[in-house]
């Protein structure tokens, strides 16, 4: 049985099937998005409407690739009973939102793993163009490695992620079940 980074024995888990793209796709890069929980991060400080229409350009993607949540901190920031947190919290500070958006990050499913572990309640993580001059983002990709989340950057699974998305939406019916990428 190999061991972690503490020295702990952990169980190899057998490997799953691998599920061949459609003709003429790409290789899969994320799996599916089926009824998995995502974590969107990315640059909001400082850009111009708190960066809130990629966010939600990409949230909407995900809902309709069939994500069963979307955590949007962009929705978060700009919105409440209508209001920009801003005008309601005017006292509201970055580490405030920080600190909100990290305990969504790190919310588990109360599940024991075999390994003693609470799964994540996010099992895929998204980041945004330009996380990386991100504070906020640059914390919250370290954490949701540390904690065992799928993380990818955006521009890398876009593709997939819009066939996705149109494959559940088209007009003859959405296909039945989880699609693969």
């Amino acid at each position: 049985m190999p061991e972690d980074v503490a020295g702990a024995r952990v169980p190899v888990l057998p490997a799953q099937a691998h599920v061949p793209p459609p003709a003429g796709m790409e290789e899969i890069v994320i799996g599916t998005l089926y009824d998995r929980n995502v974590f969107l991060a990315g640059p909001i400080s400082g850009v111009e409407n708190y960066n809130y229409d990629a966010f939600e350009e990409v949230e909407r993607l995900c809902k309709g690739a069939q994500a069963a949540r979307v955590w949007n901190p962009a929705s978060n920031a700009i919105k409440h009973d209508g209001l920009l947190y801003e005008e309601r919290w005017p006292w509201s500070t970055w580490l405030d939102y920080m600190g909100h958006s990290l305990d969504q990050l790190t919310t588990t499913e109360r599940k024991p793993l075999k390994d003693g572990r609470n799964e994540p309640y996010y099992h895929v993580a998204l980041f945004l163009p330009g996380w990386e001059r991100s504070k906020g983002a640059t914390a919250e990709r370290m954490v949701a490695e540390a904690a065992g989340i799928e993380c990818h950057d955006w521009a890398d699974v876009e593709a997939e992620v819009r066939r996705l998305h149109d494959e559940y939406q088209r007009e003859d019916g959405p296909l039945p079940g989880p699609q693969p990428l």
